[in-house]
């Protein structure tokens, strides 16, 4: 069984149920070594607006989301031979995937910081996830807003997709809820230590109101300051990265189809 070290642990697993509630972006991570050259990542990726209620005698749900996403892997020991191609996901789009696992691997999330009293560096282990062999995943897209383009930039060592609004067709921008799963295979040298990144950005984080409308300017900075004054944050708005590493290999005849 390969295990590879999770840097920092943010998966959805390992996430609160109120640090869940405070990000716009979530992501869950699989890794599945389907040959011995070759490595293939699996990207669940949950676009959950943030809602609250303002009102004194009119009580009105308000929505901070993201219109669009950008989501790249980077894969320093390998190169890209296959990945979720470019694609407009239409109104209510709906799509699953079927993926049967190759063999057995376990994400153990890294989770280090310094002692002040000691000085050194302590590592808290939050428990690992196991994903066993011949195990068949099913994930699903799903949206309900307006049309989107997935577009997709390939680079040797890396993959970048874009996940945007059409050009010059939309007045008003309504935020993403959703389901979306990309995948990526790499080439890679299994005699070697590797890893890589997952960076996910979202893109026009803003406030809508009631009718799911962007507010303005101004009332987004108020909204802003309200959030900020009610002790309210908003997790990793500017995006995250997630850094996984191999770390071992232990061999056993059944992890392997």
């Amino acid at each position: 069984m390969e295990s590879f070290e999770i840097t920092p642990p943010i998966l959805i697993p390992w996430l609160t149920e109120d640090e869940k509630e405070k990000n716009i972006l979530l992501l869950n991570l699989q890794i599945d070594a389907i040959k011995e050259d070759l490595i293939r990542l699996d990207l669940d990726i949950v676009f959950n607006p943030l809602s609250f209620r303002r009102g004194v005698v009119t009580r009105k749900d308000f929505y901070i989301g993201c219109s669009g996403a950008e989501i790249k892997i980077i894969f320093p020991n390998g190169n890209v031979t296959e990945y979720s191609k470019s694609k407009t996901l239409t109104v209510n789009y709906a799509n699953s995937i079927d993926h049967q696992r190759a063999s057995s691997t376990s994400l153990k999330p890294s989770l280090k910081f310094k002692d002040s009293a000691s000085k050194s560096e302590l590592n808290v282990s939050l428990g690992e996830l196991v994903h066993k062999n011949s195990t068949v995943n099913n994930y699903s897209v799903s949206f309900q807003n307006e049309e989107r383009e997935l577009a997709v930039i390939t680079m040797d060592n890396s993959i970048k997709w874009f996940l945007s609004l059409p050009r010059g067709e939309k007045a008003i921008r309504d935020f993403i809820v959703g389901n979306l799963h990309l995948y990526s295979i790499f080439s890679t040298n299994k005699e070697e230590d590797y890893g890589g990144k997952v960076i996910i950005k979202p893109n026009d984080i803003t406030f809508y109101d009631n009718d799911r409308r962007p507010l303005g300017f101004k009332e987004n900075l108020m909204m802003r300051y309200k959030l900020y004054k009610a002790g309210m944050d908003i997790l990793n708005a500017d995006g995250f990265t997630v850094s996984f590493k191999r770390i071992c290999e232990i061999f056993n005849a059944s992890d392997y189809g």
